[in-house]
Formats: C-alpha cells, structure tokens, sequence
C-alpha cells in the first residue's frame, strides 16, 4: 500500500471545507498541518476535520513532514505562496487563478 501524500493546508476560508470533506479519509491525502493568517480560523478548521498541527505559513512551509501544499488563499496571494511553497522544496496545488497577473503566472 503506498503511503498518502503529506498536505499541509494554507488557507482555512469557507472553501477549505469543501475540500476538507472530500480529502479527510479518503486514504490517498493526509492533512497534516494547516495555516492561516488568522490563528483562531486555523484552530477551528484543524478541530473540525482533525487535523494535528496548526502552524504559522512559514512553519508548514519549512515542515519537512509536508509534501504539497494545498493553496486555498486569496487569490491575490496565490503566487506568493506558490512561489515559496515550490522554493522550499513542496510540490502545490492552488485554487485557481494561479495568480493575478502574467508576470507572477510567468515566474511560477
């Protein structure tokens, strides 16, 4: 049986729910970490769906326990986070745009 992809969640809005629901048992991901720029969301979010570690974005970004990071934040910081996430090594996956302008879609 092949171990599950390590996710380490940035962005815990209304929409990490949806996804949430659809990642938490389903054997091929585990959510191991979440983030969020506001503490107390990420806090509910990791109770909610029994998630372990609530971290600050440059903690589970330097996590070596998380293999991709799940993109959910505002579409105006997905490059910034894409971008970091990829310098340190992590595989992403982004909630659409990529980003919000060609130049930052470019350097991703």
């Amino acid at each position: 049986m092949k171990a599950p992809i390590r996710v380490g969640l940035i962005g815990c809005g209304h929409i990490s729910t949806a996804y949430l629901t659809n990642i938490v048992g389903s054997g091929d991901l585990e959510v191991t970490a979440c983030a969020d720029l506001n503490p107390l969301r990420a806090r509910q979010v990791a109770t909610a769906f029994g998630i372990g570690r609530v971290l600050t974005v440059d903690e589970i970004l330097e996590d070596d326990s998380v293999d991709l990071i799940l993109n959910l934040t505002t579409p105006e910081a997905h490059a910034d986070i894409t971008l970091r996430a990829l310098w340190s090594g992590k595989d992403v996956y982004s909630e659409k745009p990529i980003a919000t302008s060609v130049s930052d879609a470019q350097k991703i």
